[in-house]
This record gives C-alpha cells, sequence and structure tokens, in this order.
C-alpha cells in the first residue's frame, strides 16, 4: 500500500477561510470554506484557522500547513507585512502563531504566487474557476515545495519562477 503525504493549504480575505487538504499527488482529500461575520483581525484569524484546519484533519494526517493572502508577504522572517484587503494585519508574525497551536509546520506566501503554484497540480483541477479555492490549493503546493525535501523556511528567491509579482 502507497503513503502519500499531506498538505493543507489555506486562503485568507475579508470574508472567508478557506482550508484545503491534499495528497503530494494533488488528490483533493477534503476542503471547507468558513465564512466570516467579523472583521478578519489577526488574533480572531489565528484562532478560526486552527479550528477549521481541526476539521478538515482531525487525525492530524497534514503534517504541513501553507497559508496565503493578499498583501505584503516577509517569506523568509514568516510575516505578514501588511494585508491588501484586512486592515489591522501590519507585522503579524502569523506562521510563530499557528505553528504552536497546531504542532505542525506552516509556511506564509502571497495569493498571487500561490495561485501560480497551484497551476503545477491543474490536471487535478478541470474546470475549476474558484480564486479561492485555487489559491489555498496553491498554498498547499507552497507547504509541499517548502518541506517535502528542506528543514527550513522558503527563502524569497524560491519564488524566481514568480518574479512577475515582486513588488
Amino acid at each position: 500500500m502507497t503513503s502519500y503525504c499531506e498538505f493543507i493549504g489555506v486562503h485568507i480575505n475579508q470574508v472567508s477561510i478557506h482550508a484545503t487538504r491534499l495528497n503530494d499527488q494533488g488528490n483533493l482529500l477534503s476542503s471547507q470554506r468558513l465564512q466570516l461575520s467579523y472583521p478578519p483581525m489577526p488574533g480572531l484569524i489565528t484562532i478560526l484557522l486552527c479550528d477549521l484546519i481541526a476539521s478538515i484533519d482531525s487525525k492530524h494526517s497534514a503534517g504541513f500547513i501553507g497559508v496565503c493572502l493578499s498583501g505584503q508577504i516577509d517569506a523568509e522572517k514568516r510575516i505578514v507585512r501588511n494585508s491588501y484587503e484586512m486592515s489591522g494585519w501590519i507585522d503579524v508574525p502569523l506562521a510563530d502563531w499557528l505553528e504552536p497551536r497546531l504542532g505542525r509546520n506552516v509556511v506564509i506566501g502571497e495569493a498571487k504566487k500561490c495561485k501560480l503554484l497551484c497551476n503545477e497540480w491543474s490536471h487535478h483541477l478541470k474546470g475549476t474557476e474558484n480564486d479561492v479555492f485555487l489559491c489555498s490549493i496553491g498554498a498547499a503546493r507552497l507547504a509541499f515545495k517548502q518541506f517535502r525535501n528542506s528543514s527550513g523556511p522558503i527563502k524569497e528567491k524560491d519564488f524566481s519562477m514568480m518574479n512577475a509579482f515582486h513588488e
């Protein structure tokens, strides 16, 4: 029996959090979207995101999580410098907040970059045009690329294939 490594990708925006769990073959295992009824402040999103991940992966099968949102991300320091969509997101150490709560490795990335990474698994997504879903898939792909064979945080130079989105 083949054992696959699993990854979770999360996309956060001003109206929802979308979490998707995939295996290393790019097969969708679980996906759930949480509509937000409150302003998406960083502390609240951290708690809601942890609860959402627990609901799609109660057995902790996925060891790695990629989180994306629109804004300036410092991938090396693993912080959200600011968000284009959500007020109050200034120098938020999101990965450092999530890892101890989740007990898993977390990498963060910019939503446009993650959407581009999704294209590598696009053969599993025929007919999908939902940007939020595609970004969550890309965030999972970011975690897959980051943690599959490495031991440290992703470096900005690792995004060389996506230079079009560097500010």
